[in-house]
């Protein structure tokens, strides 16, 4: 699941980052499709939603229904409100996605590096132990060094106008657009096996 901390329509630093675009960006990179929330004020209906749609791909492969190359078990899920905010019938978010063992991508917009956001979310979402792929940044430019002196686990940068700026990140070092692009898809898959979901 995409998620990010912010207002939706705020002005930056304070705005949450465009996650339905993230979404579309890493459909390209990975075979899974993108799930919009039925429910987003509900998240227990909408996990428990998302969970029943994985179950039933699952399912699916295991009759040999799905050809090869078709998408696996799982979706893009993507949350477009801040997953610390709370809700009207209590609870939030995050607090959701740590009782249901929810891998999670935190998506931080280029504008929020500014301030504490980063680990901030982090802190947050490890505080409600929430299945943590990484830090993603959209947009802005890739700065190695402060990215490393954060400490945190940044999987590199998507989003962009320019070249060579999607997932060229730590791990993820790419000299143009399409390296850059196999080398996040292929740090996602292996940060994705190395989840414990326990």
């Amino acid at each position: 699941m995409l998620v990010g901390f912010g207002a939706a329509g705020a002005p930056a630093p304070a705005g949450l980052p465009p996650l339905l675009a993230v979404a579309e960006r890493l459909a390209g990179l990975v075979p899974l499709p993108i799930h919009h929330l039925s429910s987003p004020h509900d998240p227990d209906a909408a996990l428990a939603e998302l969970g029943a749609a994985a179950g039933a791909v699952r399912e699916a492969e295991a009759a040999g229904a799905l050809r090869s190359g078709e998408p696996g078990p799982g979706a893009l899920a993507v949350l477009e409100m801040d997953a610390g905010l709370a809700l009207p019938a209590g609870g939030s978010w995050v607090e959701a996605l740590g009782a249901w063992r929810q891998p999670c991508l935190l998506v931080i917009g280029a504008d929020q590096l500014a301030c504490g956001w980063p680990a901030a979310g982090t802190a947050l979402l490890q505080r409600w132990r929430v299945p943590l792929l990484g830090l993603l940044q959209w947009g802005g430019e890739w700065d190695t060094t402060a990215r490393r002196r954060d400490g945190l686990p940044w999987l590199g940068l998507a989003g962009g106008a320019g070249p060579g700026e999607a997932g060229s990140g730590d791990e993820a070092q790419g000299g143009d657009d399409r390296e850059g692009e196999r080398a996040l898809a292929a740090l996602l898959a292996l940060r994705w096996q190395q989840l414990d979901l326990s």
